[in-house]
């Protein structure tokens, strides 16, 4: 037993139950046992409270049309026992009393496989299709012994332990069935059928599995769904620059508010949403106000120029070539369009070196710690706790020089970037264990895939069929028409160093990537660092 559940039997024992009423037993006794058991609200272990059923011929004969069951607790939202709490005025619960939860366990609605009697003084427990009088039990736990007496109630009424007691309790039925058996075909046709019974089996249980998960993602996604209706313009903005994370939720929920707003405040979120791409934002900022470009096109929504807006068409269809282009236009935004590539690239490969072997033993430990249960809803991976090292260093990277005012500047970092990245090149580094992926493929960015070019030919088409009334121009139709595997050939070339360039260390040693190389160099230095 844990220390929780010692607590809580160490209390038992010190309570006189003499003056406490059914109320009492359920709210001060029997609910803190529910969570020592491991059922709760909201989960899939879930407790029905204070059921009303309606009574059906032959159960009127008791006289009564409904009934009401104290606590129903679940399996996996399946009903496999009930509790009824009886005051503890007596200390002695009376067969009566098993026989009014009978009622209630065989209810069609019900169909409970365990009956639990509780009246604090005691935790009696029947099998409902088995018990012939008070005496059968299947196990008593009571006050003076509950140390001796509760590890068995554990395995059989616990929430992850259930399952299992009542498999045992089937083998022990067969075992008994085939202990008078003298045909051993009998027992190889039994064999036949269990086989086959397992095969089917199998997928049954994966399939809950992934509902399990399914469900779990549902969840998530629903609450994310309410955090971001809670957010202001400007919380959202930031939420759909965040290149670890590429959805469109946040960008949906822009163009929700656009859409109900007036047609003053539509003009208002869109010049909002322009200043911010027309900025220094990062590539999946870009992507997801394309994103709400396009369905503002779709739906038809067109307030009118305003401050930076003209017209919702002529926007979308300069962003599309903006972005294809890497804003070739600017000087400044063309470096930091392949500042954002080269920054995610790097902080992908380092976080690799970092990270890898460290988050493997966290995850492997961890999957040890967590019930099948949670290990389904939360899906522990080295790549989900490895996608916010990436995060965290793709900022701190990019911060170091996306605040530069010169197109210049952004260059030497980004070379200075690229100094870094072929001194790690020789360091080996794992693969994420067990087939793991992160899906961002950041380490192909400005070589292979990008986000800017990749992500505008998907987002066309996605919303392609919504767009064919739309006259868009040639160029944005082909670039649409483009296969994945073709446009990486589309990706603008960044700017190449002087061949006599040399890292200007110096020049930028406050700079985290300096700081960084300096330490690559050092520990080459000391032998402990082949590069």
């Amino acid at each position: 037993m844990n220390d929780t559940e010692k607590f809580f039997l160490q209390e038992w024992q010190k309570k006189d139950f003499s003056d406490w009423n059914e109320s009492d037993i359920r709210e001060e006794f029997i609910t803190p046992l529910l969570r020592i058991l491991g059922y709760a609200r909201d989960t899939v272990y879930e407790i029905i409270r204070e059921k009303s059923l309606k009574l059906k011929n032959p159960f009127q004969r008791v006289g009564r049309k409904r009934i009401k069951i104290d606590y129903i607790p679940q399996v996996r939202l399946k009903r496999f026992w009930i509790i009824e709490a009886k005051p503890g005025t007596l200390k002695e619960m009376e067969f009566g009393d098993l026989l009014q939860t009978y009622l209630y366990a065989t209810h069609p609605e019900v169909r409970g496989r365990f009956i639990v009697l509780i009246n604090g003084w005691s935790i009696r427990i029947y099998e409902t299709e088995s018990f012939e009088k008070w005496e059968d039990t299947l196990h008593i736990c009571n006050q003076d012994n509950c140390f001796q007496t509760f590890e068995k109630l554990l395995k059989i009424l616990k929430a992850d332990s259930l399952l299992d007691f009542h498999r045992s309790r089937l083998l022990d039925t067969i075992k008994e069935n085939f202990s008078i058996e003298i045909d051993e075909k009998k027992l190889a046709y039994f064999r036949r059928d269990v086989g086959d019974l397992l095969l089917k089996m199998k997928k049954i249980v994966k399939k809950n599995a992934i509902k399990v998960t399914t469900n779990e993602i549902r969840t998530i996604m629903e609450q994310e769904k309410k955090d971001l209706r809670k957010m202001n313009p400007k919380q959202l903005l930031v939420n759909m620059n965040i290149p670890t994370y590429p959805f469109l939720p946040p960008a949906d929920e822009f163009f929700e508010r656009i859409r109900s707003s007036n047609t003053k405040d539509q003009k208002e979120l869109l010049d909002q949403l322009i200043g911010y791409y027309r900025g220094k934002p990062h590539a999946i900022l870009r992507i997801q106000a394309l994103h709400v470009l396009a369905r503002c096109l779709e739906e038809k929504v067109e307030p009118g120029s305003g401050r930076l807006l003209t017209n919702i068409k002529d926007m979308f269809k300069d962003l599309v070539l903006s972005n294809i282009s890497y804003w070739n236009t600017n000087e400044l935004s063309f470096a930091l369009c392949h500042l954002d590539n080269t920054t995610l690239r790097f902080a992908k490969k380092l976080a690799f070196i970092l990270y890898m072997s460290p988050l493997t033993e966290v995850v492997v430990e961890l999957k040890k710690q967590l019930s099948v249960e949670d290990r389904l809803k939360e899906s522990p991976s080295v790549a989900k706790y490895m996608i916010p090292k990436i995060g965290k260093w793709g900022e701190i990277l990019w911060r170091d020089f996306f605040g530069a005012v010169s197109a210049d500047d952004i260059w030497e970092g980004i070379w200075l970037i690229e100094y870094a990245e072929s001194l790690i090149a020789t360091i080996p580094v794992s693969e994420y264990p067990d087939g793991n992926s992160d899906l961002l493929f950041f380490e192909f960015y400005g070589k292979q895939f990008d986000m800017l070019c990749y992500g505008t030919n998907d987002v066309l088409k996605r919303h392609l069929k919504g767009l064919s009334s739309i006259n868009l121009s040639q160029e944005v139709q082909d670039f649409a028409a483009l296969e994945h595997g073709e446009i990486y050939k589309q990706i603008p070339l960044p700017k190449r160093p002087p061949e006599d360039w040399k890292p200007s260390i110096d020049k930028n040693k406050n700079k985290k990537i300096v700081l960084l190389i300096n330490i690559l160099l050092k520990l080459k230095e000391m032998g402990l660092l082949k590069l």
